[in-house]
C-alpha cells in the first residue's frame, strides 16, 4: 500500500473495494453502465411525456403492499390514486397533463409489509419543502414555465487535472465518541490540503 499510514487498515480497505466492485457489477448488469445508472431520474420519480404532456410517477418499493399518490392535486386523498406494481417491484401511475402543476405539494402513502400506512416524500423528488407552520416536509412539483438556464459557459470539467474535495463531514469521523473539531482535523491534514477553507458551525 502506497500510504504507510493506511497499512493497519489494509484489510478494511480491501473489503470496501470488494463491495464497491460488487456494486459496480450489479449496476452494469442492471443499467449497462454507471452513466446509465445515473440517468435513473429519467425513469423514476415524476416525468412528463414530451408528446402528450402526461405525467408518470414511479417508485421502487418491492416489499410494499400498496402505494397511493396524494397531494394538493387530489385534496390529500390517500386512496383515490393507487399505483400499480410490476414484476420488478416498481410502482407506477400515469396522470393526465393537467393533473399536476408547478409548486404543488405531494407525498406517497405507503402500505408497508406489516400493513401499516405511512406518508413518505417520493424518493426521486427533485425538490422538498418544509411547511413553516407545521414543520412538515413534502415533495414539491418543480417544473417552472421557464427552466433555469446554465450561464457559466466557461466551466469545462475536462480541464480539471486533479480531483478536489468539495466538502467533508468530519464531526463523527473519529475513533472516540467526542465530536471532532474542524480546527483539530485541519492541523493534521493541512500538509495534504494547503488551501483548506472552513465554514464555521452555527
Amino acid at each position: 500500500m502506497a500510504d504507510g499510514w493506511l497499512q493497519p487498515y489494509s484489510r478494511q480497505i480491501r473489503d470496501r473495494q470488494r463491495l464497491f466492485d460488487l456494486k459496480m457489477k450489479r449496476i452494469s448488469q442492471r443499467s449497462g453502465s454507471l452513466e446509465g445508472y445515473a440517468q435513473g431520474y429519467r425513469y423514476y420519480g415524476f416525468n412528463r411525456d414530451p408528446e402528450t404532456g402526461a405525467w408518470t410517477y414511479r417508485e421502487w418499493a418491492p416489499a410494499a403492499r400498496g402505494l397511493f399518490l396524494a397531494g394538493d392535486f387530489n385534496g390529500w386523498d390517500r386512496e383515490s390514486h393507487p399505483l400499480v406494481r410490476n414484476e420488478r417491484g416498481v410502482w407506477e401511475i400515469t396522470l393526465p397533463p393537467d393533473a399536476l402543476a408547478h409548486g404543488q405539494k405531494v407525498k406517497v402513502h405507503v402500505i408497508g409489509a406489516d400493513g401499516t400506512g405511512k406518508d413518505r416524500i417520493p424518493a426521486w423528488i427533485t425538490r422538498a419543502v418544509q411547511d413553516p407552520a407545521t414543520y412538515d416536509f413534502a415533495g414539491e412539483i418543480w417544473m417552472p414555465e421557464h427552466p433555469y438556464e446554465w450561464r457559466n459557459n466557461g466551466f469545462d470539467p475536462a480541464r480539471i487535472e486533479v480531483p478536489f474535495v468539495y466538502e467533508a463531514h468530519v464531526g463523527m469521523g473519529g475513533k472516540s465518541s467526542a465530536c471532532i473539531h474542524t480546527e483539530s482535523l485541519q492541523m493534521k491534514c493541512s500538509p495534504a490540503f494547503p488551501n483548506w477553507a472552513t465554514i464555521p458551525s452555527s
